[in-house]
């Protein structure tokens, strides 16, 4: 191969003259690819080179607290342009991010008020004057940004209210039909359904169950959730004076947790503000605080019993008045055990089987989580054992679940459909056994 001399002579000659000169750190680096005269070596390094004396000057080396101070004003600079944009949009104002309401018929909002002046809300002289669907009522429960997939377009899911005033089949009557059998659900919004359709409820998916199974007979189920009872002693009243009427075969209450204590919010219980939340001067820091917040609102101490402290709570707290409830309503009232005693000597009357079922709150329920309601669970399985009541407790059902994945919207903590379907075996197989089948 013939020799080039600007593959060797050039770097060379550049070296010779570097050499030289206080520019020979800055000539190294650009020719320490070429082969040095040694013959073959590459320069990779001043120790690499013997040609180079050792007092020669090192590089310069930038300066790393220059770089310090250019990257933090940078960051001030981000900051404060930040501050600016949240100061002139604030995030936090107006409506929610999340965001649940009612729609009439006409697809028009309407809160409780316009629905009582209205008609759609009656009060036919139900204790506590509670207030319940008007026969023939259709409305929606929608929420912003809301994609279920029993929701529509605009994040609603429609409520067909029938003649008897509950939610279920239009073509029910109070006199059962001969050969059916009946379940009657009682209880309040998680047997209502609230917020799913009528068809992914788990009382449609239990009669559906329970259809399939040989030796039942034609079987109903029917949904009286939330219709003018929402209380323990509500719901005796209810089957007493009104669904009674139903002949059913089965009577099942579902309690909730809010049935059994008195909870300082509607659903679920969040962790309080101990101390006063501080005062933040710039709002990029009440955002990161509002989100931290909202993040970890149900992040308990588990060194506490919150069963036993929300059994505990005086009679007098002004928590009962900010909910328009009364300590008569929960369990260390003794009442609601009194309303089950009622409800099963109704049944032994009537030839019916009577079955309790409590659900637990969808919140810390997953792995490695710890789930603070323990203890109401236990003081109704005990009561209930004492009792020979029929009982089943869907804890175990959704221990293990994201409580995020239940529920229908994060402004509403019911279950959405993979709740009601992930309760529905357990409880068709409780009502199988109450009417004596496998």
């Amino acid at each position: 191969m013939a020799f080039l001399p600007w593959r060797r002579a050039r770097p060379k000659r550049r070296f010779a003259v570097a050499r030289q000169t206080r520019a020979a750190p800055r000539v190294l680096a650009r020719t320490a690819g070429f082969p040095n005269r040694r013959g073959g070596r590459r320069l990779t390094s001043f120790a690499d080179s013997r040609t180079v004396p050792e007092t020669m000057p090192k590089p310069r080396r930038a300066r790393w607290w220059s770089r310090l101070v250019a990257l933090s004003l940078g960051l001030v600079l981000a900051l404060a342009l930040a501050e600016l944009v949240l100061r002139s949009w604030n995030p936090l104002a107006g409506r929610a991010r999340y965001e649940s309401y009612f729609e009439d018929s006409d697809r028009h909002r309407v809160d409780y008020a316009q629905a009582k002046a209205r008609g759609l809300v009656v009060e036919p002289g139900l204790p506590r004057h509670r207030g319940t669907w008007a026969p023939g009522t259709v409305f929606y429960m929608c929420y912003r940004g809301g994609r279920r997939p029993y929701m529509d377009a605009r994040g609603c899911a429609r409520v067909d209210i029938n003649s008897l005033g509950i939610r279920d089949r239009a073509d029910l009557t109070w006199e059962k039909p001969p050969g059916t059998r009946r379940v009657v659900c009682i209880g309040d919004s998680f047997t209502f359904g609230w917020g799913v359709s009528a068809e992914v409820t788990w009382v449609r998916l239990v009669e559906t169950i329970l259809r399939g199974q040989s030796g039942l007979g034609d079987l109903h189920t029917v949904n009286c959730g939330a219709a003018g009872a929402l209380y323990v002693d509500e719901y005796w009243w209810a089957l007493r004076d009104r669904f009674g009427r139903l002949e059913p075969d089965v009577v099942l209450v579902s309690l909730c947790l809010n049935d059994v204590a008195l909870m300082p919010n509607t659903v679920a219980l969040e962790s309080p503000d101990v101390v006063r939340r501080p005062h933040y001067p710039l709002r990029i820091l009440q955002i990161a605080d509002a989100v931290y917040s909202f993040r970890h609102r149900f992040d308990l101490d588990p060194a506490i019993d919150w069963g036993q402290l929300l059994l505990s709570i005086d009679p007098g707290d002004p928590f009962y008045a900010a909910k328009a409830e009364t300590p008569d309503m929960f369990w260390p009232s003794g009442g609601p055990q009194e309303a089950l005693r009622a409800m099963r000597g109704w049944c032994q009357t009537h030839s019916a089987k009577f079955g309790v079922v409590v659900w637990p709150l969808f919140q810390n329920l997953a792995a490695g989580e710890h789930y603070p309601f323990r203890t109401l669970h236990r003081v109704v399985e005990d009561f209930c054992a004492a009792e020979a009541i029929p009982f089943l407790d869907l804890l175990p059902t959704f221990l293990g679940q994201r409580a995020e994945d239940l529920w229908v919207d994060p402004s509403d903590l019911h279950g959405n459909e993979k709740a009601h379907a992930l309760a529905a075996p357990a409880l068709a197989t409780f009502v199988a056994r109450l009417l004596g089948g496998t």
